[in-house]
């Protein structure tokens, strides 16, 4: 999972952006973009199958305005997948019936289209299957702008059910016998504004306003009494409430029944709507692909099975979106059996851990089948892509950053074969110097020399003693990133070229962040008195300006291959402690301590 992360392929937050799903993700679904997420999880490794990909991924991108089309009918699918399911657990509301059936039909569209010029496509098409019958039933069923509930009414078409529409007539002429019975109660009564209304509570009624109920027949019967006005019901008027109330009640029943039955029929074909959404969320990805590889200007990687990971030109598909293509420098990357390790030296900040990431990315988007951001690309597939990169601690599970470390980098070495692609940034920087050189260096070795795990491996360090294992191990070789300097400043010039860096230029890139000048030149000073193999013998803070004693340790310097020691240590190492008496010891420690002072 770590890769995942290290890489940015997915946020480990909800939010995608500034990964590689939100540089590729231009889909025109909502199963198309589940997809998407899934295929950059789970890249291919067979080449025939990546190749497949490709192939179809530059059909379309050749048919031209076909492939607008396409995106275009594409972005009016809408989430069929997730209406199949619906429907396949009859829980299907009446618009999402009539949005899958208005689906369905864009498939027919889809299929006119001539795009189909490949194996995949062809077999996409095939799986393309309209359900003319399905939309058939809905269409003839159900109205064409339906209530979200069926519990609202006016779901299904006039023609369908002969009592339901015997009923609704019924409800549709009680408008007029209601305005009939209200003017016929204005002429007897002589009250103008007397009028006949209906709410939920009391259902129909008779309003008079309370001015005028003396001029009300005494056939009213008073329902209910406002502030300003008297209701009141007939029994004519509470006959027709009757009958009215009683048509809806079972107007809704025979809806309800009707919609239930419909969908219960419909949800044995669920799986075929599915299939049909699967293939649609395929083809959305592989024209997603196509319309990126035209607007970003991709390659198409050529997919060899030699063991060559050869890479021209190549850029970083996420900070090229941010940056824009003109502020990335691209950088090319050659690998094979021969060629298998590389170390990687240069400053912080030079772009070494972003190298890593790119090529990683770049891999895993052609064994995705998308085209990639290079000049040209030849890959050979890999089994799995393993990642060291970063410096997490897991405060909450005990596990500092060192220990992290470590663990990944035992995954690695258990499981990475000769068919993977390592990444390793930075081994042994959460530990002791001579701890974390010796871990990187004996790591080096040994994925140079397992017979079965001879992972092809970027390795970047500011150990620049690494640079030591080409002289001795043949599938190695130094790079570096290049920097200019001049007048003490230096230039990132963000470009990947051979040979070793013997310099980290951390005080300069101190100088670039921002460290105060007081620091700098402390750092300096200190700097040059380590470099130069002296140790203080006052405390190291009494330096600077004002110099301190400092006499010549032999080694102290370390160096791999020449590990001298100071003649006190080597008296040392030669005492065998138990054949020394404590007074023997005292004297031989006073003797050491008058050598030293002289």
């Amino acid at each position: 999972m770590s890769e995942i992360w290290n890489l940015s392929i997915l946020s480990p937050r909800e939010k995608k952006q500034n990964t590689l799903f939100w540089s590729l993700d231009e889909t025109k679904t909502p199963m198309g973009e589940r997809l998407l997420r899934k295929w950059i999880l789970s890249p291919m490794t067979d080449p025939i199958k990546i190749r497949q990909r490709l192939e179809t991924v530059q059909s379309l991108i050749e048919s031209g305005t076909q492939l607008t089309n396409l995106r275009e009918y594409l972005s009016a699918i809408g989430d069929m997948e997730r209406l199949a399911g619906k429907l396949g657990n009859q829980k299907i509301t009446p618009p999402q019936l009539i949005s899958m059936s208005e689906a369905l039909k864009i498939v027919a569209k889809i299929k006119k289209l001539e795009i189909w010029n490949s194996f995949l496509l062809e077999r996409i098409n095939e799986q393309l299957d309209p359900l003319d019958k399905i939309c058939e039933r809905i269409e003839n069923t159900v109205v064409p702008d339906p209530p979200n509930s069926i519990a609202d009414g006016g779901v299904i078409r006039a023609g369908v059910i002969p009592e339901l529409d015997e009923l609704r007539k019924l409800q549709d002429d009680s408008t007029t016998v209601l305005k009939e019975m209200e003017q016929k109660l204005r002429q007897e009564t002589g009250i103008e504004k007397l009028r006949i209304g209906f709410n939920k509570v009391f259902g129909y009624y008779i309003e008079i306003s309370r001015a005028q109920t003396k001029n009300a027949p005494p056939n009213l019967i008073r329902k209910q009494t406002l502030v300003n006005s008297e209701r009141f019901i007939t029994p004519e008027l509470k006959e027709l409430e009757s009958k009215l109330l009683a048509a809806e009640e079972r107007i809704n029943y025979i809806e309800r029944e009707y919609f239930l039955t419909l969908v219960a029929e419909l949800s044995i074909e669920a799986s075929k709507v599915l299939n049909v959404a699967i293939a649609l969320a395929k083809l959305d990805i592989l024209a997603n692909f196509a319309h990126i590889a035209i607007k970003k200007r991709y390659t198409r990687p050529q997919i060899v099975d030699d063991g060559v990971l050869e890479i021209k030109g190549g850029r970083h598909p996420v900070l090229e979106d941010i940056l824009g293509k003109s502020a990335f420098v691209p950088n090319d990357l050659y690998m094979d059996t021969n060629e298998q390790i590389i170390i990687l030296t240069g400053p912080n900040m030079a772009g070494k851990s972003t190298y890593l990431r790119q090529n990683g990315l770049l891999v895993l988007m052609a064994q995705m089948g998308s085209f990639i951001p290079a000049d040209s690309a030849k890959i050979t597939p890999v089994d799995r892509i393993f990642t060291r990169v970063g410096a997490t601690d897991y405060i909450a599970r005990g596990q500092s950053t060192f220990l992290v470390e470590m663990l990944e980098t035992a995954n690695i070495l258990h499981n990475a074969t000769e068919n993977s692609l390592v990444l390793l940034d930075e081994i042994g920087r959460g530990t002791s110097t001579f701890d974390g050189l010796s871990i990187a260096w004996a790591v080096g070795e040994y994925l140079h020399d397992s017979k079965t795990n001879r992972a092809k491996t970027i390795f970047a360090t500011h150990y620049h003693e690494l640079t030591q294992l080409a002289t001795y191990l043949n599938r190695v070789s130094n790079f570096q990133v290049g920097v200019r300097e001049s007048s003490g400043k230096i230039v990132f010039l963000h470009k990947i070229v051979p040979g070793g860096c013997d310099d980290s230029y951390g005080i300069q890139v101190a100088k670039l962040a921002g460290v105060p000048d007081i620091v700098i030149g402390r750092a300096k000073e200190i700097l040059e008195i380590l470099e130069s193999g002296e140790m203080p013998t006052q405390n190291i803070r009494k330096l600077g300006g004002r110099k301190g004693k400092t006499e010549r340790v032999e080694g102290f310097q370390v160096s791999l291959f020449d590990p001298e020691y100071h003649p006190l240590v080597l008296a040392l190492k030669e005492i065998d402690l138990n054949k020394l008496s404590p007074l023997e010891a005292l004297n031989l420690l006073s003797e050491w301590k008058k050598k030293w002072d002289r």
